[in-house]
């Protein structure tokens, strides 16, 4: 009798209409993350897109352990074969992006989208949103620039000077259109509770 119960506890959390409205969101996010990867500026070997911009929003807007999941659903359909990722010369789809040099950007994500989940669990202010933004790309960037030395480059500073410098410009202005659009969005929509 005690199993049957508990499975009939099971079974409504399962299909409850929270659970599936917070799936779905959380694979939307994983589809913007895909379509922010699309608007690119081609530069190799890593090119400027607006995907992280997504990630860390993802965290922020549905929380650290959903916004990590639209993370690893992301990198789960670029792994299958569908085309998610930005172009990098012959790695744009499939396990071998992982091992492309954009490789240690795209692991890193999911870890970004829970960080920025965390640091605005409690406070989706203005500053707790600015500074979830400005660790998750600094995580991101990171991670891009010791995958690319440890597997490419085998050199530190040219690591740095190709697989972040160029990009500090282009992560600040991310970081604050991050914010603000974030901002923006939990202002018209209700709040994404864990």
């Amino acid at each position: 009798m005690a199993n049957l119960i508990s499975d009939k506890l099971i079974l409504s959390q399962v299909h409850s209409p929270d659970l599936i409205k917070k799936i779905t969101v959380t694979f939307l996010f994983a589809v913007i993350t895909a379509v922010c990867a699309k608007i690119e500026i081609p530069v190799q070997p890593v090119p400027f897109t607006l995907q992280t911009l997504a990630v860390i929003a993802a965290g922020v807007i549905l929380g650290a352990r959903y916004g990590a999941m639209s993370q690893v659903m992301y990198l789960v359909m670029g792994i299958s074969g569908i085309p998610v990722f930005a172009h990098t010369a012959n790695f744009h789809s499939g396990f071998a992006a992982l091992l492309s040099p954009t490789g240690g950007y795209l692991l890193a994500f999911p870890v970004a989208a829970f960080i920025g989940g965390s640091l605005t669990k409690y406070n989706k202010g203005v500053i707790s949103t600015l500074i979830a933004f400005l660790l998750g790309e600094a995580l991101i960037l990171s991670a891009g620039m010791l995958f690319l030395n440890v597997f490419y480059l085998h050199n530190l500073a040219n690591s740095f000077a190709l697989g972040a410098a160029p990009f500090l410009l282009w992560t600040a202005a991310k970081i604050v259109l991050g914010a603000g659009v974030t901002k923006g969005w939990l202002k018209i929509r209700c709040k994404f509770s864990e």
